[in-house]
């Protein structure tokens, strides 16, 4: 019996270490992939956290002008406001730390709504330019695109009536006046034309506005308009 007992020990003894072994190695296995888990965790995050500074980084405070404007026009507080934005390397902005500086300064180009501001759109700007001067042309409907914005090139032509008594065929031929730039369309209230606030050579005014004043004015687009 004595022996029985003492076997009988022996194995349960066997038994509860083999056990003990077991459930040590299982603890283990769970530490281990719970270690495994938290780099990972810390892994990922850390990545995370680089991609998002790496993007950050190319984020600056840069001037973005609100509504459209025409060449000419002086920037106001309300026209410009400072935004977040990547801006890829060699474009030339005006940063946000310079929003006050610019405030007051005509603009010499158009400027499209929410565009970022270039150095070059007020840096020393002066409207017209040198050598350059604006007027208005009221134009009927029908002599010039519908579409017509400011910033396109277009190509002016006097346009005399065909239907005058006495009128020649050579009367009629459209005849190039200048070229330049428009600056603003305002349509007429009766939706019978616009006027177009043309920006050309100083000394293509006279003639511009001989012809502007009999109403035989007509606009065309330009290649790059």
């Amino acid at each position: 019996m004595a022996t029985s007992s003492t076997t009988s020990s022996s194995l349960t003894r066997g038994l509860d270490g083999r056990g003990s072994d077991t459930a040590v190695k299982a603890r283990s296995r769970r530490n281990g992939s719970l270690v495994l888990l938290g780099l990972l965790l810390v892994v990922g995050c850390g990545l995370a956290f680089a991609v998002v500074v790496a993007d950050a980084g190319h984020r600056r405070p840069v001037v973005m002008v609100v509504r459209a404007l025409p060449a000419g026009a002086v920037l106001r507080a309300g026209d410009v406001v400072v935004v977040q934005a990547n801006v890829p390397a060699g474009v030339r902005v005006v940063p946000g730390s310079q929003l006050a500086a610019v405030v007051g300064r005509p603009v010499a180009v158009p400027l499209v709504a929410r565009s970022l501001l270039s150095p070059e759109a007020v840096a020393g700007s002066v409207f017209p330019p040198v050598g350059q001067s604006v007027l208005g042309v009221a134009l009927k409907a029908g002599r010039f695109p519908p579409d017509l914005v400011a910033g396109a090139r277009v190509r002016a032509f006097r346009v005399p009536a065909g239907d005058q008594p006495g009128a020649k065929p050579a009367d009629t031929a459209a005849l190039p006046v200048t070229t330049g730039t428009v600056v603003r369309v305002e349509p007429q209230r009766d939706g019978d034309g616009a006027v177009v606030e043309l920006q050309v050579p100083a000394d293509d005014i006279p003639q511009v506005a001989a012809v502007a004043a009999t109403g035989a004015v007509s606009l065309v687009l330009v290649a790059g308009g």
